[in-house]
Order: C-alpha cells, then sequence, then structure tokens
C-alpha cells in the first residue's frame, strides 16, 4: 500500500518495482462528482493529490469486509480469481491446485502472489508426481 499523505513523490518505488505496477500522478486527476461514491475507504476511488505514486490497492475496502475486489466482481466471465492463500478450501487455492499457476519474475525475490494460468479450457489439469512417476515420466 501506499501512503498518499506521506509520499514525496521521489518516484524511487517506480524504478525499485519489477513489475511496472507504479503510475505517477502528473496532473490532477479528475474523477467526475457523479462517479465517486461517499461510502469508499480512503484507499478507494476518491481522487488523489498531484505529484504522488499510485498502484491497485485490491479494494482494500472491499476485501477487508470479506469481499473481493471490483474487477473480479464484475468480469463477465470469470476471468480474474481471488482469496486467501493461506485458507485451503478459497477460490484461488483451488485453480492453482487444479491448474497450476505462474508469477511474473520470480527471481526478482519479491515472492509475488499474483498468478496467472490459463484456465481449465485450454490447461489439463496438473498431474500429481505419483501419477508421472506411473507413467515413467518422473
Amino acid at each position: 500500500m501506499i501512503d498518499y499523505d506521506r509520499c514525496i513523490g521521489c518516484r524511487y518505488c517506480i524504478t525499485a518495482c519489477p513489475y511496472g505496477a507504479r503510475r505517477f500522478n502528473w496532473a490532477k486527476p479528475y474523477v467526475p462528482v457523479t462517479e465517486l461514491n461517499p461510502n469508499m475507504h480512503i484507499l478507494g476511488n476518491v481522487p488523489r493529490q498531484i505529484h504522488v505514486v499510485e498502484k491497485c490497492t485490491w479494494c482494500i475496502q472491499r476485501t477487508r469486509d470479506g469481499g473481493v475486489p471490483a474487477c473480479v466482481e464484475v468480469c463477465p466471465v470469470g476471468a480474474r480469481v481471488f482469496g486467501d492463500l493461506n485458507d485451503p478450501e478459497s477460490p484461488i487455492r483451488r485453480v492453482l491446485r487444479e491448474y497450476g499457476g505462474f508469477v511474473l519474475k520470480p527471481e526478482a525475490g519479491t515472492k509475488p502472489r499474483f498468478f496467472y494460468f490459463f484456465g481449465p479450457k485450454r490447461t489439463p489439469p496438473r498431474e500429481s508426481t505419483e501419477t508421472r512417476a506411473a507413467q515413467g515420466q518422473g
């Protein structure tokens, strides 16, 4: 998370981020008043001040209350999955268990927890080590 009140706009975090996930507000963001949700958390869709760095907050105001980020909720084809990696019954753990996944730049040593997977229609279910060994593959 970024503390927007403490950000001095030096942009070192942008340089250090190996994923290109941070953006700098060069101009004052404009969001029409009619598009602002008055019930948002401080890190929600409120406009930030000029010259601060921003990144996705995973809708912290929703996830802290047990919900999912808005992008997951509104995705019309269910291409996004969100959950608690510590909970073996969460949706994300089920997907990773059944289909596997990969992360970007694991060599950066940041232990990312944003996974990519190809989905059930294009990725065959992962075989267990025992199955591969029985087939002479492992």
